[in-house]
């Protein structure tokens, strides 16, 4: 989709007209507001207002996509089908739009309306996408999202429980788990675990450098040139 492309290449105003245009197609072709395809543009839409700068369209937006996603599931339950997938596929579009709209407060300092929106965004993650009982995969990342707002919020102990909450299930995710391990040892030093927060940072290292995660490479670079130069001061 040439909406898409153009969106990669930072050309803002073009990818919002096509993706405008698409919605509109799709509208006309009889798609609903609150179906999962016509809120998918619809967030990249409130993403692209964002990185404008322009705040009051972007949160119009992402609460345009939180509104619509659970008007679709209560039209879905009271239809009282049995469409699992559909189900799931609804319950996955609340999710992502709760945890987009958490991203947005966060980052405007929102943080008791980013905390409430990553707490819900979970608990999906954790309950209606679990499989097998089995968390879905995004939960970790959330976990360590809360987290932030909690450190934010200088609630230190709080943070730490959602970051080890988020490391234990990010085991098998080696991309997510370096991210989680920078969070837990900014953490630590909070605590002047000098030591331990050294030990995550190069673990940290080692798992981003094999995953060629470059962002997490030069933050955890960084970070422990920082932790080095006092000690070199001293010598």
């Amino acid at each position: 989709m040439m909406a898409n492309f153009n969106l990669k290449i930072n050309k803002y105003l073009k990818a919002e007209q096509l993706f405008k245009e698409t919605i509109k197609l799709l509208l006309d072709a009889g798609f609903v507001q609150h179906d999962p395809a016509v809120l998918e543009i619809s967030l990249k839409l409130a993403g692209i207002y964002d990185l404008q700068y322009r705040y009051t369209e972007a949160e119009a937006g992402f609460q345009f996509c939180l509104s619509k996603a659970e008007e679709g599931l209560k039209i879905f339950k009271e239809k009282g089908e049995e469409d699992i997938e559909q189900e799931m596929n609804l319950y996955a579009m609340l999710g992502v739009s709760l945890d987009a709209y958490g991203k947005f407060m966060l980052k405007r300092k929102h943080y008791d309306v980013a905390e409430d929106a990553y707490i819900r965004a979970i608990k999906i993650c954790e309950n209606e996408l679990a499989d097998k009982g089995k968390p879905h995969p995004q939960t970790a990342t959330l976990l360590n999202d809360l987290g932030t707002v909690y450190e934010q919020k200088k609630n230190y102990k709080k943070a730490m429980e959602m970051v080890c909450r988020a490391e234990k299930l990010a085991q098998d995710s080696p991309d997510n788990l370096a991210v989680i391990l920078c969070n837990k040892a900014s953490l630590l030093l909070r605590n002047g675990d000098r030591e331990e927060a050294t030990a995550l940072f190069r673990r940290a290292l080692r798992l981003a450098e094999k995953s060629q995660d470059d962002d997490t490479i030069i933050f955890v670079r960084i970070a422990m040139s920082k932790l080095a130069a006092p000690l070199r001061k001293t010598d």
